[in-house]
């Protein structure tokens, strides 16, 4: 795909994400069409761009080869929809997690967009085809997700739905690139996306130490500050050919090592620890040597 830096983009919603959005594609030249229906919230959308990037300046920060006058010169702003589109090669929406509403956007585009443009949700835990089944542009559906705030964030998940476009979907992935974002492709929809599954899991487990007296708080927090937060930084390698999937066979390399660990201890976080799935933990040999029901009644409290 030829870049098509310097055709028009629509960013439907004004709120924090979609400002990011529109920051994002202004530094690399896309003419930007920001759109609420709210004129006073596109009022302060327009000022807190003004304002973020007056502060990037001043920190040598500004992502993109133009200056903060030539980007701002590139974003419009109106309330009318049909105006908002027409043209556009790529429309991101941003409105919030409300599947009706999401509906009622798309059905809105689908009357008003052409064959080639992209429909792309900004969507953090919705499934698009919840949404989009009925659209007549269907195929040129997709989940766009970004990880707030997205100017700082690089990551981007793009989620098919079952009937996306792979040349939509391929399409996408490398404009994300061409903003300087990281997109990631996954193969179909899934709860929880990708970034989300993993930050879940971390989450839930803190929540299961608390909770069960395993651990305080502020004891948690210094596991994830001084120890996991710490450690994935530094299992980051450098985006280049020679160092791409180091990390992946550093974490298959460690699952093999530490395959009897990683199973005990994924079971007993897991909530099978319970009283009624004893019988799970049944075979499998602590790595700590200790019987399997004498850690569960310990990870209890």
């Amino acid at each position: 795909m030829e870049s098509d830096c310097g055709r028009k983009v629509c960013i439907i919603g004004s709120g924090v994400v979609g400002r990011h959005w529109a920051m994002l594609f202004v530094s690399q030249g896309y003419n930007v069409t920001l759109y609420d229906i709210n004129s006073k919230q596109i009022e302060t959308a327009l000022e807190f761009i003004r304002d973020y990037l007056e502060g990037l300046r001043n920190k040598q920060m500004v992502r993109g080869s133009l200056t903060v006058e030539e980007q701002l010169s590139l974003l419009t702003h109106t309330t009318d929809l049909s105006e908002a589109v027409v043209d556009a090669v790529h429309i991101q929406e941003c409105v919030p997690e409300d599947v009706a509403l999401k509906r009622s956007v798309f059905a809105q585009l689908d009357e008003l967009v052409n064959d080639s443009c992209v429909l792309a949700s900004s969507s953090s835990c919705l499934a698009m085809s919840q949404f989009t089944e009925s659209l007549s542009h269907r195929s040129q559906c997709l989940v766009a997700h970004p990880v707030n705030p997205p100017y700082v964030l690089r990551l981007v998940e793009l989620v098919p739905t079952p009937w996306t476009s792979p040349e939509v979907l391929g399409a996408t992935r490398e404009r994300m690139t061409r903003l300087g974002q990281a997109p990631v492709t996954l193969s179909r929809e899934a709860d929880g996306f990708a970034l989300n599954r993993i930050q879940y899991a971390v989450i839930n487990e803190c929540w299961n130490m608390v909770e069960s007296g395993l651990l305080s708080v502020a004891d948690v927090e210094t596991v994830i500050t001084q120890g996991l937060g710490p450690r994935c930084r530094d299992w980051s390698v450098r985006d280049d050919a020679s160092q791409r999937g180091r990390y992946w066979r550093l974490l298959s390399s460690l699952r093999r090592r530490y395959a009897e660990g990683f199973c005990y201890v994924g079971i007993a976080s897991s909530g099978l620890r319970r009283r009624n799935n004893r019988e799970a933990l049944r075979g499998i040999r602590s790595p700590h040597s200790i019987r399997p029901t004498q850690r569960e009644t310990r990870l209890e409290g």
